[in-house]
Formats: C-alpha cells, sequence, structure tokens
C-alpha cells in the first residue's frame, strides 16, 4: 500500500480527495505532454513523431497509470476482504494497518474490531457447546474434537453403579452432587494430557493417549479407588465400572468407545478383575479376559 500511505500524508481524512487526485492527475497527463511538446517545438527541438504521436501516446500512458494507481489507492479494499475470507475459513484473525482516518483507514480498524470479537464470541460459544453444563468437563461433541487426529491411546469408559437408584434414595439434587464429586475426583486422579467427558447421564469417558491396554487398566483401577473415597449423602460407598478399550491401526473413535462399551457391559454383568463392580478389558471386538 505504499501510494495509499503517501497520498494519505496529503489527504488524510478523504478517500474521495485521493481518488480525485489521482484521477485528475491522470486525465491532464495527456495535455501536460501537449503542452511540453509545443514548448520543446517552439524552442527549436526537432518535431520528433509529432504532436498527434505525442498526444495518443501520452492519453495512453495516462489511462493505464491512472487505473493503476487507482488499484494502488484501493490496495486496502483487497487487504480487507482477504482478512474476511481468511477469518471465514479459520476464524484467524488479522491485524490490517491502523491509524489511517479516512474511510478505508475506519473500515480497516472496524474490521479488526470485528473480527477480534467475533473470534471471542466464537471461542465462548465452542467453548459451550462442548461443555457438560453439570460437571464443567467435556461433553461427547468435544471430546470427539480433541481426539481428532490423536493417533495411538485407549479410552476407558466409566460408569456410575446403580446410580438410578441412588437417585431415587437420596434425590436427583444429591444425584447431581454426586456426579460433579465424581467429575472432580476423576479429574484429579488423571495425568496432564489426558481427556476426561461425561458422555451423558453416568457415564464417562477417559482418553489415555499413548497408552497400552496394561497401562489403561491400571489407570482405570486408579479412578474407581479415587470415586470410592467420596463421601456419601446416603452412606453408601461410591463405585464404578470401567471397560477398556485399546486403539488399533485404521480404527475410528466411534470403534473404540464401541469396543470400550462392549467391555463394559461385560463389567457390569460380572466379568470382573478384584470385587464387583470391576473393569473389564478388551483389545478387539472378539477378546475376552
Amino acid at each position: 500500500m505504499p501510494l495509499y500511505r503517501l497520498l494519505d500524508r496529503l489527504f488524510p481524512n478523504s478517500l474521495t480527495a485521493k481518488l480525485v487526485f489521482v484521477a485528475f492527475v491522470g486525465i491532464h497527463v495527456p495535455l501536460i505532454a501537449t503542452l511540453a511538446g509545443l514548448a520543446l517545438r517552439s524552442a527549436g527541438a526537432p518535431a520528433g513523431t509529432g504532436l498527434v504521436a505525442v498526444l495518443v501516446g501520452a492519453t495512453l500512458a495516462g489511462t493505464l497509470a491512472t487505473l493503476v494507481a487507482l488499484r494502488a489507492v484501493l490496495r486496502p479494499l483487497y487487504r480487507i476482504e482477504s482478512a474476511l475470507a481468511r477469518f471465514e475459513a479459520d476464524g484467524t484473525p488479522t491485524d490490517l494497518p491502523q491509524g489511517h482516518r479516512d474511510q478505508l483507514g475506519r473500515l480497516m480498524r472496524r474490521c479488526n474490531e470485528l473480527t477480534r470479537h467475533m473470534g471471542q464470541r466464537i471461542a465462548e460459544k465452542t467453548v459451550e457447546a462442548e461443555t457438560d453444563p453439570l460437571t464443567g468437563v467435556l461433553n461427547r461433541r468435544g471430546f470427539d474434537r480433541r481426539l481428532r487426529g490423536q493417533g495411538e491411546g485407549a479410552v476407558v469408559l466409566l460408569d456410575l453403579d446403580g446410580f438410578k437408584a441412588v437417585n431415587d434414595r437420596i434425590g436427583h439434587a444429591a444425584g447431581d452432587r454426586l456426579l460433579c464429586a465424581v467429575a472432580r475426583q476423576l479429574a484429579a486422579a488423571l495425568r496432564q494430557g489426558d481427556v476426561l467427558a461425561r458422555l451423558g447421564g453416568d457415564e464417562f469417558a477417559v482418553w489415555l493417549p499413548g497408552a497400552g491396554q496394561a497401562e489403561a487398566r491400571a489407570v482405570a483401577g486408579r479412578l474407581r479407588a479415587a470415586v470410592a473415597a467420596l463421601p456419601q449423602d446416603s452412606g453408601t460407598p461410591v463405585t464404578l465400572s470401567g471397560g477398556v478399550a485399546v486403539t488399533r491401526p485404521g480404527q475410528t473413535l466411534a470403534e473404540t468407545l464401541e469396543t470400550a462399551d462392549r467391555a463394559l457391559r461385560r463389567a457390569k454383568i460380572g466379568d470382573r478383575i478384584g470385587p464387583a463392580p470391576g473393569i473389564a478389558a478388551t483389545q478387539t471386538p472378539t477378546c475376552r479376559d
């Protein structure tokens, strides 16, 4: 935007003045060239290609120079269009030049303000859409997004045992408090980089990046122990059943979750490790402990 910045020094508050100046100079190039040619002829200079050729050449040159200059003056419009297209594509705000006071300068400033504001709103709405409103951990949508392209690892599905009976015995408000307490205990017991989500109801999911089956089972046991240490309003210990699945090459997240869910159902019906309820693990749909 060199020409725009140069003209901004002459006409800082008006885009119209910049455009009029460029058009005025371009339109008068033929006249200036003609007057120069007449002055040279009167001074005895060679006629050259003639006055008509000078006039035609100057007209063409002036027209081309005017079009190029107008495009250069309007360069901020192209920068604004590019910034908005980038923001639309990936939500990345672009800082356009600041400090210009004409219409294009104000437009660039407002474009910066708009994209920053919209970027903040989009980020807030994304967090809101991907967060479980009760427990504050990720929901299924957020869990899916966080795990895109994660590579190898393990999924642990955890389900509170007899939660419906707990709700019936101590009430839904106390049941909600229990879910929040369970989410806090799980989050506190996880490692940095692990991902926790509430998939719905009393079911939680944990992603353990890079973990194999033995490590995932050990983590699941640690999570069960952490939750079992919670005090209960009814005096009944809180217990979890768990299902573990390790990712396979080419396997999708949905397939890994389905495998873990099968393992969880096995743990619920008695295929347990340790005292009931327990943890069942599987690495392929046909594998059993």
